[in-house]
C-alpha cells in the first residue's frame, strides 16, 4: 500500500478482478458483501486507488476470498522468481501486494515469497540505477550481513561446491586464510578475552591460542 497526494491508498484493481473471477463473483455481489456501493467499487477498480476507510471495509472480503493456498512441494516459487527478474519499478507495489496478500503461504512458500519480493526490488532498482556486476556483488554481501550476520567482525565466505567439478578452482578449496582475516581473528580473540572473562575455560583457551599466533582447524596463511 502507498499513500498518494490525496491520502488515498494503492488498490490493485486487476488483481481484485482476478479474485472475483476465481470465486465466481460479480462486482455487484462483492459490493453488497463489502457493504459499499457498486459505483464506489467500480471506481476503485478502475482508478487503482481507494480511501483508507473503504480499504478497511474491503480487507475482510480480501481475507475471505483472496488468498490462494500454496505448498512448497508444488514449486510455485519457480514462476515467482522468473517474474521477479522482469518486474518494472512501477509494477513493484502490485507484485509485492500479490506476494503478500494473494496467497495463504505454508512454512516454506512464505520464505520464497519474501526472496522473490526482494529479488524484484533489487532487479528493478538495479535497472533504474544501472549498476555494475561488482556493485551487484556488493548488494548481495551487504544484504547477507544486514539480514543474518550484522554482528560479524572478521568476515564471511561463500563456497560454491559446483566449482569442485573443475580442476582450475582447486585453490578455492584450500584451507587458507587471507592475512587480513587472520589479523582480524587475532584482534577479535584479544577483545573477547578482555570483555568475556567468564567464558568457558575451553573457549578462552582457544582464544588465547589464536591471539598467540596458533591458527586453528588446520588452516594456514595464504602466501602473498
Amino acid at each position: 500500500m502507498k499513500n498518494n497526494r490525496n491520502r488515498d491508498v494503492y488498490f490493485d484493481g486487476e488483481a481484485f478482478m482476478d479474485i472475483l473471477k476465481r470465486n465466481q463473483l460479480s462486482i455487484l455481489q462483492a459490493a453488497r458483501e463489502i457493504d459499499i456501493s457498486e459505483t464506489t467499487l467500480r471506481n476503485a477498480i478502475k482508478q487503482n486507488q481507494i480511501t483508507p476507510l473503504i480499504s478497511s471495509l474491503i480487507q475482510p472480503f480480501l481475507d475471505k476470498y483472496a488468498k490462494i493456498p500454496v505448498r512448497e512441494e508444488d514449486n510455485p516459487q519457480e514462476e515467482w522468481y522468473k517474474q521477479a527478474e522482469n518486474i518494472s519499478f512501477e509494477e513493484l507495489p502490485k507484485f509485492l501486494n500479490h506476494m503478500l496478500n494473494h496467497y495463504a503461504h505454508d512454512y516454506g512458500t512464505v520464505c520464497h515469497a519474501i526472496v522473490a519480493s526482494l529479488s524484484a526490488v533489487a532487479h528493478a532498482m538495479a535497472r533504474e540505477q544501472g549498476i555494475t556486476g561488482f556493485q551487484a556483488g556488493q548488494v548481495m554481501w551487504l544484504f547477507i550481513r544486514q539480514w543474518m550476520y550484522n554482528d560479524n567482525k572478521v568476515g564471511l565466505k561463500i563456497i560454491d561446491y559446483d566449482k569442485m567439478l573443475y580442476p582450475q578452482y582447486h585453490n578455492q578449496f584450500e584451507k587458507k586464510l587471507d592475512k587480513h582475516v587472520w589479523e582480524s581473528l587475532q584482534k577479535e580473540a584479544e577483545r573477547l578475552l578482555k570483555e568475556k572473562p567468564n567464558a568457558a575455560e575451553e573457549v578462552k583457551k582457544h582464544w588465547r591460542e589464536i591471539s598467540h599466533g596458533m591458527i586453528p582447524f588446520g588452516y594456514s596463511i595464504k602466501e602473498e
